[in-house]
């Protein structure tokens, strides 16, 4: 009976620093955000659809009577990062967190959930996921309702801007020419080397035998798809770009205070071969496409306050999804953006701007704060931090390479941005073998490194334009063109008429305000 007692005891004990330690994470993840409602949009990424997840029904459609129409589908939100993210913050879909992500939604098809006639569906009658009609006209007004009293919103879209709509066009569009008894077959550009170079039909046939239906697009039979798949791409890339700033103005008009995380869209294809090996992928080919609008998102997130997470290079599986450990990848990166604003007692006494500039700035994790409520913002910035900002303002990409300096160790905080800023020819250091991190930044600087920023990832990248007039710019400075182009683009007006200071040094207020001016906040 007495080791009974103590074998009661010790469980006893034991429950009670297990019920101590495993407190619900819904718990720990309120206390740390503070976040009492959570607000999700976006597409199957947002429902968890994969391989692995089992049959999830969505509505695709509605019948003759407006009735809605379910399909099964893979995955259950469940396992999606919408689940994840909402029990990361304390939260529980449906208990705090409310997601209305659909399978198969677009940039539009989100603005018009949220806006009635802010789109244009005229010729959009092939793609089955359409809204226009029936879909959430009746919960509009409940989810602007949502998203007004939301601390937290995500938004995935993108891939079927890109990917999924131009398919089905191209799909119904082949499938008419051939019923037609078109030749499609050979209007392709693989179709007309095929006519070139005959054993091209098998070697493509082996290459891609594996590959579902990205690989197939590759052979010469369905040549005529693939040509009419990639106009109908660069098309929709056309008409995101067009409506994703809408859609964000329409969130934050809704809700001028909330987080808004906005997702990436992520590669789909970086397992699919080519050449029927590793050495050429149609995931590299994806990442040239996916690179400007990833770059396109990020900098018009930026504007709008929010922030941007890239998520191009997540695991996915062969349903084009993040798999389960994508998913849980997706997660960390959203929770590691999610902060509570901060409020700093030491930027009362500086102007409207830059007090903006500098809140736009922690806000989207661009900057943070020195301590207890504090930003510092007459501290010097060096290059290193300049540059991480600006790798922030493009959401962090990674990197295959190292930076090749000798005062850049792989250890630095600074590494990465570094590497990626000498990689896309932002820097070219201070000598072949130095970077300087720890030089303060001046004003020359500062507008070169954007200057080149904007010139590698911005499609729509201005000119430089004419020599910028100031004393101080001689025409043959390195800093001469960025100059002129920071003038020209609203950035910079210089510290007189005549003067631009290119040799002054840059406080983190002025360094934030420069890239708040850039996007546009």
């Amino acid at each position: 009976m007495h080791k009974f007692r103590k074998l009661l005891t010790l469980l006893l004990a034991l429950t009670m620093v297990l019920g101590i330690l495993c407190v619900p994470g819904l718990a720990y993840g309120k206390d740390v955000y503070n976040i009492n409602k959570y607000v999700a949009f976006g597409d199957s990424v947002a429902s968890g659809m994969n391989n692995e997840g089992g049959p999830l029904k969505v509505q695709t459609g509605t019948d003759a009577e407006g009735n809605p129409v379910y399909t099964e589908l893979l995955g259950t939100t469940d396992f999606g990062y919408v689940a994840r993210v909402a029990r990361g913050v304390g939260l529980d879909v449906n208990d705090g967190a409310i997601s209305w992500s659909h399978t198969g939604m677009r940039v539009k098809d989100i603005l018009h959930e949220i806006k009635a006639d802010a789109v244009d569906y005229e010729g959009d009658e092939y793609y089955p996921y359409v809204f226009k009609t029936t879909g959430y006209d009746e919960y509009r007004e409940t989810i602007r309702q949502d998203i007004r009293e939301a601390d937290l919103i995500t938004l995935n879209v993108g891939s079927n801007d890109i990917f999924t709509s131009p398919l089905t066009y191209a799909a119904v569009e082949y499938a008419t020419r051939v019923a037609e008894g078109e030749d499609v077959a050979s209007q392709g550009l693989i179709g007309k080397l095929n006519k070139l170079l005959p054993s091209l039909a098998d070697a493509t046939a082996d290459t891609t035998s594996e590959m579902g239906i990205f690989g197939s697009l590759l052979n010469p039979a369905y040549s005529g798809l693939m040509e009419i798949f990639l106009q109908k791409s660069f098309e929709g890339y056309y008409n995101l770009k067009q409506t994703y700033p809408l859609l964000l103005q329409e969130l934050r008009e809704l809700n001028p205070t909330a987080q808004i995380i906005t997702i990436g869209v992520f590669n789909p294809m970086h397992a699919l071969s080519l050449t029927g090996s590793s050495l050429i992928t149609f995931g590299e080919i994806a990442d040239s496409v996916l690179f400007p609008l990833n770059s396109f998102i990020a900098r018009t997130s930026a504007k709008y306050g929010c922030t941007y997470v890239d998520v191009v290079d997540v695991e996915t599986d062969s349903s084009v999804h993040p798999t389960m450990d994508g998913y849980e990848d997706m997660t960390n990166r959203i929770l590691a953006k999610i902060h509570p604003i901060s409020e700093f007692k030491d930027i009362s006494l500086l102007s409207p701007e830059f007090q903006k500039a500098i809140q736009w700035s922690v806000n989207t994790r661009i900057a943070y704060g020195t301590g207890e409520g504090t930003f510092s913002p007459s501290k010097t910035v060096n290059r290193a931090e300049m540059l991480t900002y600006l790798w922030r303002l493009a959401g962090e990409p990674k990197v295959e390479s190292s930076a090749s300096f000798a005062d850049v160790k792989d250890s630095d905080y600074f590494a990465e941005a570094v590497a990626w800023a000498t990689e896309l020819g932002i820097t070219k250091g201070t000598t072949a073998l130095t970077f300087s991190p720890y030089l303060t930044c001046t004003r020359a600087q500062i507008v070169t490194f954007l200057y080149r920023y904007d010139q590698a990832t911005n499609p729509d990248a201005a000119e430089a334009g004419s020599f910028a007039g100031f004393r101080d710019v001689g025409l043959g400075a390195y800093f001469g063109a960025p100059v002129s182009w920071a003038v020209k683009t609203g950035i910079t007006k210089g510290i007189s008429s005549v003067l631009f200071g290119p040799l002054e040094p840059c406080t983190r207020a002025q360094a934030v305000t420069f890239l708040a001016r850039y996007v546009g906040a």
